[in-house]
């Protein structure tokens, strides 16, 4: 590296510092880690063994400095390092307590000011004073604390794994037993600037560019809260765990279909979030630790890069969606040397502060030793003292959803870190369930099930009370109508009923029950009459929303005949064809829409003219018609309503006196009287 050379920032670093200038200092990249500490500490050799580590990693003592419209490196040559120190062993325990809980609170919120500080800072609050050997042993915290922008969960392990080792040759007075680094994590970012100007890269980004075209801007999955406008980053967690011998199984289909066990899983999880969210399209982002040199093994930096992986789940065989998923994986792997954020820049994608770009589930099978966020933490031993690590009281979620699973010969464990915001913890108690059961079910399928064709959707994923409830409760909607009814006898009935009462109003008109039905009658009986309409006859009905229509509809009924909306403001073009689609002879209109309707050789009765004006009295033309008469009964048409077309030619629906009586008789007796007005 020549000295003089720029240092510029490294793309995943130039997100994180833009992220930080944008929020004016933000602690949503802080990688905290806390311990227990019980033995004789000594504070000073562990201030000495992180001096050690920041004079060895030139990235801990890196700040960031704007320079003409461009954002550099400056490696620090001196620096001040102390560990902080807290003295709760005045307090009483409660006290104690609540005390310690605040002070991680405020390591975990404190925002590194990344243009001055160490991207490092250590403290140790001491709980309780060591006594003699009979005695108490001394106790007390050990938090460590790095910034994103100079670190990953790789440079945790590193972290950790020096501070053990130096602080034990420190201790024992004994020389510094790490080897010198080959190369510092600048050296790395300015070979990312060079190598990713050639033909490799046009490559890659071409790769990513097909996969991901049309990518969904945001996963479809149903939301207990509306999410808000600004992430919250306030998480939580729910955990599951699965037998050794579940998790034996999963190894053995892994192996079988040619796949890594984590490919397994994700096809797993992707299967369990396509029927929650009605979508085929399952966009997953998951971590890889982009240290393919052995050089960058050993150091602490932002090496970690994401990968994108987007997978179809409509397939009828497992065998074809494990294929699927094997070839995803491997041509993701294959072309890892994009980093995610020349991915979103290149794919233009929209950046929203609601949500992270590409993606907003992640899955992960890494660990590490963030606050509380790994189960499978070992205790550490140091001379004299142990460390243990704490959980976590505070979680952040950078995502909807971040999915951590590690599978061995103890089982398989599942933990869901989710947004607060957004997710409600049954929702989220809810998807491990149903992955654990589509997971237990994979595990117990026999040889002949594995080597054979399945159906994927043959794969558990519902408990026997929630397939109940699909299947019979929401579906138990049986109930007793009076099945030999036509539509028009139910009003029949009320009419004779209440005769008086108001049944229709329209712009200050209005008709009682006995007045409409009268006028139906008179319709009807004209229908039967002049025009021979039996039972199953389409009868066109084309007028404006007035008293005329209902007027209209139920004397149609009442004659037997079936009505066939025609909406007046229609394109004569889609009335013309809904005309002749249903072979309709006859339409009642009014006489303003007679030019409109375009009937050509149909016959057209207008419901305003002559027919409903002469003398209601007449007896035989207002009293009702005898269904019997007509041999009309209640499995007879009595509309065909017309599909809007949207995605061809309209297509008409039939319905069934007796559909419609069963929907009037559901509805009553589901709403109050107020809900169907």
């Amino acid at each position: 590296r020549q000295d003089n050379k720029a240092l510029f920032l490294s793309f995943a670093q130039e997100r994180l510092w833009f992220i930080d200038k944008f929020n004016h200092g933000s602690a949503e990249y802080n990688m905290p880690a806390a311990f227990d500490v019980v033995g004789d500490f000594d504070v000073k050799a562990a201030e000495q063994a992180i001096t050690r580590i920041i004079a060895r990693h030139a990235v801990l003592r890196t700040v960031y400095i704007e320079d003409e419209q461009e954002t550099l490196q400056h490696i620090q040559d001196s620096f001040d390092f102390t560990v902080q120190q807290h003295d709760l062993t005045f307090l009483c325990e409660s006290e104690k307590q609540a005390r310690l809980s605040a002070l991680i609170a405020v390591d975990v919120k404190t925002p590194f000011n990344l243009g001055q500080d160490l991207m490092i800072r250590v403290s140790f609050i001491l709980r309780e004073e060591g006594q003699n050997k009979e005695g108490s042993e001394q106790q007390g915290t050990l938090l460590f604390n790095m910034h994103h922008i100079a670190s990953d969960g790789w440079s945790m392990d590193v972290l950790i794994r020096e501070f053990v080792t130096l602080y034990e040759s420190i201790i024992a007075e004994q020389p510094d037993p790490l080897l010198p680094l080959e190369i510092q994590y600048v050296d790395y970012t300015n070979w990312q600037r060079e190598y990713l100007q050639g033909e490799g890269l046009a490559s890659q980004l071409s790769y990513w560019d097909k996969q991901l075209a049309d990518l969904p801007s945001i996963h479809s999955l149903i939301l207990d809260e509306p999410r808000p406008e600004e992430k919250q980053y306030a998480g939580a967690r729910v955990s599951g765990q699965l037998s050794g011998d579940i998790a034996c199984s999963l190894q053995h289909i892994a192996k079988a279909h040619q796949l890594t066990p984590f490919m397994l899983l994700h096809a797993a999880l992707a299967l369990v979030l396509a029927r929650h969210s009605n979508s085929h399209d399952i966009v997953i982002g998951t971590p890889v630790a982009n240290r393919l040199q052995a050089e960058l093994e050993p150091l602490i930096g932002f090496f970690v890069n994401t990968l994108v992986l987007r997978l179809d789940t409509n397939h009828q065989d497992l065998s074809d969606y494990l294929a699927h998923v094997r070839e995803v994986h491997l041509d993701a792997q294959s072309n890892q040397d994009v980093p995610f954020e020349r991915l979103v820049e290149k794919l233009n994608i929209s950046r929203s502060s609601a949500y992270t770009p590409v993606f907003q589930i992640m899955l992960t099978t890494d660990t590490d030793y963030g606050l509380g966020e790994n189960k499978e933490r070992q205790q550490l031993t140091l001379p004299g003292v142990t460390l243990s690590p704490l959980p976590a009281e505070h979680i952040t979620a950078k995502f909807d959803l971040d999915i951590r699973i590690s599978l061995n010969e103890n089982g398989v464990n599942l933990e869901w870190v989710f947004d607060k915001a957004i997710f409600n913890e049954a929702h989220i108690i809810q998807f491990n369930d149903h992955l654990s059961r589509l997971l237990t079910g994979l595990a117990t399928l026999n040889e002949k099930e594995l080597s054979g064709p399945l159906q994927i959707r043959n794969l558990p994923v519902l408990s026997v009370q929630e397939t109940n409830y699909l299947i019979r409760e929401i579906n138990d909607t049986e109930q007793y109508f009076p099945e030999d009814k036509c539509i028009h006898e139910l009003f029949e009935a009320q009419a004779l009923v209440t005769p008086n009462n108001i049944a229709l109003v329209f712009e200050g008109e209005q008709l009682t029950y006995q007045a409409l039905n009268q006028k139906a009658n008179r319709v009807a009986n004209y229908l039967v009459e002049q025009h021979h309409i039996i039972p199953d006859t389409l009868v066109g009905i084309c007028v404006e929303r007035s008293l005329d229509m209902v007027v209209g509809i139920l004397g149609i009924l009442k004659s037997g005949g079936a009505y066939v909306p025609l909406d007046p403001s229609y394109p004569e073009a889609r009335l013309n064809y809904i005309l002749s689609d249903a072979d309709v002879s006859l339409v009642l209109t009014q006489e303003s829409l007679l030019a409109k309707v375009g009937l050509g050789e149909r016959q057209a009765v207008c419901l305003d003219g002559e027919l409903l004006e002469h003398d209601p009295s007449a007896t035989d033309q207002t009293d009702n018609v005898k269904k019997e008469a007509l041999g009309l009964n209640s499995s007879h048409l009595a509309y065909v309503i017309y599909t809007s077309g949207s995605t061809g030619q309209p297509k008409g629906v039939a319905i069934r006196h007796s559909n419609t009586n069963a929907m009037l008789h559901w509805a009553n007796s589901t709403f109050a009287p107020d809900e169907l007005s």
